[in-house]
């Protein structure tokens, strides 16, 4: 075997269409992925200790104070549906000098008093939860 020829790959024709498959693929996932978090954010929802206590919608905007076992949080709903607290009972205030947040999936954590503010897309009831084969 010639030293010039060790190391050397041979591309066939059926390695281009792998690799436009997995580009594409790609190409693909990335997209819906993309989809899923900037789709228009549907509600609001409060959490403590892992309990849902409320659900807000982003319109109107409006002023909401949650009570609720010692804990005060007072949330505003803007009018560019961004969610933002500007009150809590706690010690540091760290979730009052949070940014606002507007998209889904971003959540603003108020750890004293446990609780856990996250915007979620609209659950539409014909969406699928889960499939079984």
């Amino acid at each position: 075997m010639p030293s010039s020829e060790i190391g050397a790959l041979k591309i066939k024709p059926g390695d281009f269409f792998l690799l436009a498959f997995f580009l594409t693929l790609s190409i693909l996932s990335f997209f819906l992925i993309y989809n899923s978090y900037y789709s228009t954010p549907g509600i609001v929802q409060i959490h403590h200790s892992g309990t849902l206590i409320s659900e807000l919608p982003l319109d109107p905007p409006d002023n909401y104070t949650i009570m609720y076992n010692g804990a005060e949080v007072r949330v505003r709903v803007s009018n560019e549906r961004k969610v933002s607290v500007i009150y809590s009972n706690c010690p540091l205030k760290l979730c009052v000098k949070h940014k606002e947040i507007s998209k889904n999936g971003e959540s603003i954590v108020c750890l004293p008093n446990k609780i856990i503010i996250s915007i979620k897309k609209n659950k539409n009831k014909h969406d699928i939860d889960t499939k079984t084969y």
